[in-house]
């Protein structure tokens, strides 16, 4: 499973910022019970109703295709349970499966005009990382920082079953 590692920093007024997590609550599905469900593009930016029937997808639909247009990524986030919250700032840190969830942020930032969005999205397994920025449901930067497998110089050809420990090579190459 390709995993992004996303740490979001999200500004502004502690009313508006308060709103917000209340939104975000809950319903998020992991099969884990590490999960928290602190937040959920579910509740924020719902899967339409006629996808579903009797609690399941319907026959035919294409539910992926839908989130991957309308959130980024093709699964809800994943909550390690890990925030942190203060006056006119909220922290979380999430996984989301493929691609960081920046098509979900961007339209947060337009349900919640006045704060700012700041995400760092990180994949070992695609091998990039980078950060962008939204405020009133428009990005102001995104930024893929490295490509990180174009720096590492393989030592023998890439046949999975051979490669040693992804994550150690990749650590070294970043210093991360």
């Amino acid at each position: 499973m390709n995993t992004v590692w996303n740490s979001m920093c999200v500004t502004g007024e502690d009313t508006e910022i308060n709103s917000l997590v209340l939104a975000a609550k809950n319903n998020c599905h992991k099969a884990s019970s590490a999960n928290t469900g602190i937040f959920s593009l579910r509740n924020l930016i719902p899967e339409p109703g006629n996808m579903f029937e009797q609690g399941k997808v319907k026959a035919g639909v294409d539910i992926e295709t839908w989130r991957l247009n309308n959130w980024g990524t093709s699964q809800d986030l994943c909550v390690d349970g890990w925030s942190d919250r203060v006056i006119g700032r909220w922290a979380v840190r999430f996984d989301s499966h493929c691609n960081p969830p920046l098509i979900a942020i961007q339209k947060i930032s337009a349900l919640f005009p006045g704060l700012s969005f700041e995400i760092f999205y990180r994949s070992w397994a695609a091998g990039f990382k980078g950060t962008a920025e939204f405020l009133d449901g428009n990005c102001l930067h995104n930024e893929v920082l490295e490509e990180l497998l174009a720096k590492r110089k393989p030592t023998h050809s890439i046949d999975f079953p051979q490669t040693i420990d992804w994550r150690n090579k990749l650590r070294s190459v970043d210093g991360y």
